[in-house]
């Protein structure tokens, strides 16, 4: 429950950064419990008792560092084009816990998965290390293939 509850207040401050386009001195907000932190630059800080999530970038890169006790967590993500399947754009995270990456690779041009985009998931945990291949159209249509500790899965969806 503490790492949801982290986890959500990381997208409460990302809300509040992606949003922040007022003064550029420091804005800070204090309830007691929880301080709030905008330098103006793009980054905003939290912190309390539980806590301190750091948000910088903008539109383009983003970086959230989430130091707790029970271990760091940093979340990192580029995007690509506006295309739909945006080509290049990517989302890391690195923690005590695990690793894993995610890539838009782009629109596959021939073979099974034509015309869909591809996107690679890979990560590293206690529990094994894996790799997904996701392919999806705009329609919501899409296939899974999943390699885990060497067994490969392959599912399919439809909207």
């Amino acid at each position: 429950m503490k790492t949801i509850s982290i986890v959500l207040i990381a997208a409460l401050v990302l809300l509040v950064a992606c949003s922040n386009s007022g003064p550029t001195g420091d804005v800070v907000l204090d309830d007691g419990d929880t301080k709030l932190t905008s330098d103006g630059s793009g980054k905003v800080v939290m912190e309390n008792d539980e806590a301190k999530v750091t948000v910088e970038g903008d539109d383009e890169d983003a970086k959230i560092t989430i130091e707790s006790d029970d271990g760091d967590q940093v979340i990192e993500a580029k995007s690509g084009t506006d295309s739909w399947c945006s080509e290049g754009a990517e989302w890391s995270s690195s923690g005590s816990e695990g690793d894993a990456q995610m890539v838009i690779v782009g629109i596959v041009d021939s073979g099974k998965y034509k015309d869909y985009c591809h996107v690679t998931y890979d990560f590293d945990s206690a529990g094994g290390q894996g790799n997904m291949d996701m392919y999806f159209n705009e329609e919501g249509n899409g296939y899974q293939v999943m390699e885990v500790n060497g067994q490969k899965f392959e599912s399919e969806w439809s909207e």
